[in-house]
């Protein structure tokens, strides 16, 4: 998979994920959705997007499931190259450094040394002015090199299999999120980066044990601070598009029979496509799958 790919992947992975405690669920990445009209069933399956290649399972009961559907959806469409996703990634008129003070660069340029291996220089000219949600994920993308993609992999039967194949969103509507992000959220961003991922390596290992332990309820743990940040997240990357699937899933459920692929923290919680389907009368209920090769 080519670099900047990766980071789109990454920017949306699981593990940015909030805390909704106030909703406890059942321990599960898979769920059946029946129709309170027509009875036709569809499915939810939360991925984590990547996984190293040695722990990647596709359970059968996902791929039966898929192969039944009419339709497919992944989280975001699949038409841009290389090139104009990096375009994407990228601010216009400004760098990382615009929204620090002299202390805070000289820690964003330790951080670029000892944690994503590029020094001053080598960030100035290529890094600088990635979008702090693209920055945010540098440290991470050190650790995936040899990964599979759910999603692709799903992507790939959902097409040999002739099934209606959409995305949720683009590449472009997915980094517009943050084009209006305010000036003081932008450093936030910046400097939570260098506080919280100083280990990537530690982290990417407990995020796939997470995922594969289908512990659903811990991917909303991560970020319980109420600070601005938080909440500016929580709503733009959780809320608001949680709301916007449910409306484009919920009368298309009702007609024929999908199949939903979305990062696993979209499914958990009070807001989580699960309670949101439940709420406009789906009986929603876990199917139980294992990840043991």
């Amino acid at each position: 998979m080519k670099f900047i790919q990766t980071l789109f992947i990454l920017i949306f992975l699981s593990s940015i994920s909030f805390s909704q405690t106030d909703l406890k669920m059942e321990n599960s990445v898979f769920w059946q959705v029946i129709s309170p009209s027509t009875k036709d069933t569809s499915y939810l399956f939360g991925t984590i997007h990547l996984i190293d290649k040695n722990k990647y399972v596709l359970p059968e009961e996902v791929i039966n499931a898929l192969t039944k559907c009419k339709s497919a959806f992944f989280e975001v469409n699949d038409d841009l190259n290389q090139e104009e996703i990096l375009e994407l990634s990228k601010m216009k008129d400004k760098t990382l450094m615009d929204y620090l003070d002299e202390n805070q660069i000289d820690s964003l340029y330790d951080f670029a040394l000892n944690v994503i291996g590029a020094d001053s220089n080598i960030f100035n000219l290529y890094l600088s002015n990635f979008k702090p949600i693209v920055f945010s994920q540098l440290p991470m993308a050190k650790v995936i090199e040899k990964t599979t993609s759910y999603d692709e992999e799903l992507r790939k039967i959902a097409i040999r299999s002739k099934l209606n194949v959409q995305g949720f969103e683009s590449y472009e509507s997915q980094m517009s999120i943050f084009d209006n992000m305010p000036n003081e959220l932008v450093k936030d961003f910046i400097m939570e980066t260098i506080r919280k991922n100083a280990e990537p390596a530690k982290d990417w290992a407990r995020i796939q044990e997470m995922y594969l332990n289908q512990n659903l309820n811990e991917f909303l743990a991560d970020f319980d601070e109420n600070t601005a940040l938080n909440n500016f997240l929580k709503k733009e990357l959780l809320l608001k598009r949680n709301d916007t699937w449910v409306q484009r899933l919920s009368p298309k459920m009702k007609s024929e029979s999908v199949f939903v692929a979305v990062g696993a923290a979209h499914l958990a919680g009070q807001n989580g496509l699960v309670n949101q389907l439940r709420g406009r009368n789906f009986a929603v209920t876990p199917i139980s799958i294992n990840f043991q090769k």
